[in-house]
């Protein structure tokens, strides 16, 4: 569960990544560019929820799954302090457990930075 502790932040048109036990930042092939603190203070990180998907890819916040039956938004609900299924179709959000993606047919299809026609969630 190491992996709840990355993140990653859409910045300059692209994905950046950078965990708490890490103060560099770095791109997805895993080269380092730069300090966390030299980045803008106000950006918006997405965690880790800690679970992979069926291809085994690690889902984060923003991240857009495939069911067999619908599209599904990963959100934070700060309220309940937990990661959140929020489904397309009935507008429902379902608190994530390891058991719904182990039991599940997830995919990770795409995210809200660069597939948001994937989904309309107004």
């Amino acid at each position: 569960m190491n992996d709840r502790f990355k993140f990653r932040v859409w910045f300059d048109g692209r994905f950046i990544y950078k965990s708490l036990c890490d103060s560099n930042v770095y791109t997805e092939d895993n080269k380092c560019i730069c300090l966390a603190n030299t980045l803008p203070a106000d950006l918006p990180w997405e965690q880790c929820t800690g679970l992979k998907d069926k291809t085994g890819r690690l889902i984060y916040v923003g991240d857009i799954l495939q069911d067999c039956e619908q599209k599904i938004k990963v959100v934070f609900d700060e309220e309940r302090h937990c990661f959140m299924f929020e489904y397309q179709h009935t507008r429902a959000y379902k608190p994530i457990s390891c058991l719904d993606v182990l039991d599940g047919d997830f995919e990770i299809i795409g995210n809200i930075h660069t597939d948001k026609k994937l989904l309309d969630f107004s």
